[in-house]
């Protein structure tokens, strides 16, 4: 939860911006996993 402390620091616009990076890594780390099961 990092980006939520620095998000709040530095302002509203910020903390947004983190929660979409966040959020996109966890689409593709899911992305991910799923194409290494389908691999097996």
């Amino acid at each position: 939860m990092r980006w939520a402390r620095s998000g709040a620091i530095t302002g509203g616009y910020a903390n947004e911006e983190g929660l979409v990076a966040y959020a996109g890594r966890q689409a593709q780390l899911r992305k991910d996993l799923a194409d290494c099961f389908e691999k097996m």
